[in-house]
This record gives structure tokens, sequence and C-alpha cells, in this order.
């Protein structure tokens, strides 16, 4: 209850706060580790947030890159808990840019659902200013929870962005769990408390540019039926690709994970054309 609520804020605990709820993330603000350790060169970014706080990044080059993958992460861990991520997407040649949202790594104000998807928009505008080859071609990556703002800003076409990869994808079904780690009590209702301006429900049909999705059958968190009724809705272009183990784990057991999503970069960054079925 209220005693609970006071000692995980007095104990600067990270956490996504909503409806009053609280699920203390004490990893969430541990940034480690960096790109370094995998002998990847990056810089650390900092941009100011819609509030005037600061946000904090890492924008990771590679050699002749075509394309740069902004990548929106989940609600368990921060920048640093993606480090497959960035090194498979940095291992296949383009930039990657990850960021954290309010309340996470070296923020450590409270998270709130509602403050995704500015975040979002704040680090795509930052992205755009990058003078680097390669960044006039934004792919949006979604993982988790950082689906439900990949989606939406993948409806408004901004400008340099070409295509959206979603794993993982937030939905009615996810596990009791998952919406703890979002800060909501896991009633029937449960879903409804996400805000309405990133539910995937609504917005993945608005989705015009190429889609890939990645699913596990033997995910648990967020379910294949949940993520093939939210697929349906989606219009072409879209390719689902079926993967292999836990919540977005297939990036480190699965090979074809690297061969799918290089395949999709790939045509992404070679044309301006459709993506071919």
């Amino acid at each position: 209850g209220f005693l609970f609520l006071s000692v995980a804020m007095t104990a600067g605990c990270g956490g996504i706060l909503v409806d009053g709820g609280i699920f203390p993330l004490p990893t969430v603000h541990v940034v480690n580790p960096l790109p370094s350790s995998l002998g990847i060169a990056y810089e650390e970014v900092t941009f100011p947030a819609v509030d005037g706080s600061t946000m904090y990044a890492w924008f990771i080059p590679a050699d002749n890159a075509r394309a740069t993958v902004l990548l929106h992460h989940g609600a368990l861990g921060n920048r640093s808990a993606y480090t497959s991520y960035y090194a498979t997407i940095h291992r296949l040649g383009y930039h990657v840019f990850i960021y954290d949202y309010r309340g996470f790594g070296e923020s450590l104000s409270i998270a709130t659902l509602d403050q995704l998807l500015p975040d979002a928009d704040t680090a795509l505008d930052y992205l755009r200013t990058r003078p680097e080859s390669g960044t006039g071609k934004i792919v949006l990556m979604g993982v988790s929870m950082g689906t439900m703002p990949a989606i939406t800003q993948a409806t408004q076409n901004p400008p340099a962005c070409v295509g959206l990869v979603l794993e993982g994808i937030a939905q009615r079904q996810s596990h009791p769990l998952a919406f703890l780690a979002l800060g909501i009590i896991p009633t029937n209702e449960a879903f409804s408390h996400v805000p309405p301006e990133i539910d995937p429900y609504t917005h993945i049909e608005k989705v015009t540019m190429p889609k890939l999705v990645f699913q596990s059958p033997s995910d648990d968190v967020t379910p294949w039926d949940g993520t093939y009724e939210i697929f349906e809705k989606a219009i072409q272009p879209k390719r689902l690709v079926e993967v292999i183990g836990a919540h977005v784990n297939a990036v480190n057991i699965d090979p074809n994970y690297e061969v799918q999503l290089g395949l999709f970069l790939s045509e992404l960054a070679a044309d301006d054309s459709s993506l071919e079925q």
C-alpha cells in the first residue's frame, strides 16, 4: 500500500507509475554494460525532453551505413540492457540510436506511460538533426513496451522514416506480470489503462510504411494469438516472422532473427520502392 509506495520512491527505484500503481525496477537506473565493453564505438548523447529535463541516449555509428535504426526499448531495464539488439544491428552495418525514456537510465524521475510517445518523438526529432550519412533513412524499432510508441510514431509518417520493426507487441493478452511492469494492476480491464495515444489496436492499421513483426510461439508474456490479431489489422506491406525463445530472447538464440532483420533493413536501405512480399 502507501508504505510500500513511499519506500520504493524514497529508495529512488525506477518504476512505471499508472493509476497509482508502481512496480519498482531498481535495475532501470544501472547503465551497464557500455557498448565499449563489446569494442563498439559510441557517442553519449543528451537532449532536452518536452518538460526541459534531460534525456540520455547512445548514437552507435557503423561504417558506410545506409540507414539508422531508432530503438524504442521495453519496460525492464534501460538502453544498456539491449546490448544484443544494438550489437546485431551494428554488425549488420547500420547506425543505431537507442535512448531512454524519462524515468530510465540517468533520468531519475518517475516514468509514466503517457510520457512514452513524447519521449519517442523527441528522440526522433533529435536523430533527424544528426549529420552522418545514413541518418537520412530511419527505421523505427519497438521492443515489448516500446512497440506502443513505435507504432503510433509510424502512423505519423515522419520525414525520413522508411520502415517499422516490432517484437513482443504489447496487447490485451499480455501476461499479468507484463501489466505490472507497466504499472497497471492486472485486471480484466488492464489494457484499457493504456493511454489511447499509444494503443496498438487503433493505430496499427494506419501504418502505411513496410512492417516486420517478430513473434515466438513460446512467448508467454506477449502471446502469439494476440500478436497475430494485431498483425491481421495491419495493412500491406507487412511480414510476420516466427522466431524461437521466450519473450524478446530470439535476438540471443535464433540465428534466423539476424538474417530476417538484415534482409528487411537491406530492402529498406536499397531504394524507395515498396517492400516486396
